[in-house]
């Protein structure tokens, strides 16, 4: 991003994001058209629930497309495992959870709080591929104060935000929901929903988080569903080179 971008955009964005682009974007402003993470680490299916369950898995996402897709294994017993998957594609959400490869247990697509989830999830997790928080993707960019914003941002006819909370030197410490739909039973219920990011490390230029924690806000406390760190991460980058 620099003083020659049409219209001056960059003296539009407000400060703590202004930091946010020169702390995790190279100067080359190559934006990233696929990112590929493999993750490890612990889930648990239900707040009130007492197992953490080991998991491995595959983050890809198109940011051209709106589009990722999480696919993981799950152990939950011995060598049993189930095999869940969660995305966003063509504007709609999906999820299945499969025990093996050919047992189907739940599946799930498409309603308007799971396409509005899957956004918001999209959105938060752009942190690993930030070109897509630029507004030339089509992010908008609102003050909280001097060290937050909300991104908001449009995908057919789903629109979801997402409130950015920034450190002193311009990484992103969490990111938060007032109100993002967790299941409960066949229900969706407006939920605070929060993801804490650290680690930070350099990626083929791109400054990137390493380990994160995502849970549910329930009395003002964080109660964690799941917790993950990057063992591998790839980008592609678009060919020459592209104003911010």
């Amino acid at each position: 991003m620099n003083a020659s971008d049409p219209g001056n955009i960059r003296d539009t964005l407000p400060a703590p994001v202004r930091r946010y682009f020169d702390y995790a974007l190279p100067g080359t402003g190559k934006a990233i058209v696929r990112m590929e993470a493999v993750q490890q680490g612990t889930l648990r299916t239900a707040i009130d629930s007492q197992r953490w369950l080991a998991f491995t898995a595959l983050h890809h996402v198109e940011p051209a497309a709106t589009a990722f897709a999480w696919d993981a294994r799950v152990r939950v017993l011995g060598p049993l495992s189930l095999r869940v998957s969660d995305g966003f594609r063509d504007g709609q959400g999906y999820g299945k959870v499969g025990l093996g490869k050919h047992i189907t247990l739940a599946r799930a697509r498409g309603d308007v709080d799971m396409n509005t989830a899957a956004l918001q999830r999209y959105l938060a997790e752009a942190v690993w591929y930030p070109s897509a928080l630029l507004p030339r993707a089509g992010v908008c960019w609102s003050a909280r104060d001097d060290r937050s914003a909300v991104a908001t941002f449009r995908c057919g006819n789903t629109e979801a935000s997402l409130e950015f909370h920034f450190r002193d030197d311009g990484s992103v410490a969490r990111v938060y929901s007032p109100a993002r739909a967790r299941k409960i039973g066949k229900a969706f219920i407006a939920t605070p929903w929060e993801g804490q990011l650290d680690d930070y490390r350099e990626c083929q230029g791109f400054r990137l988080p390493h380990r994160a924690r995502v849970g549910w806000r329930l009395n003002d406390e964080l109660t964690l569903v799941w917790r993950g760190e990057i063992e591998r991460l790839e980008l592609e980058l678009a060919p020459g080179k592209n104003d911010r």
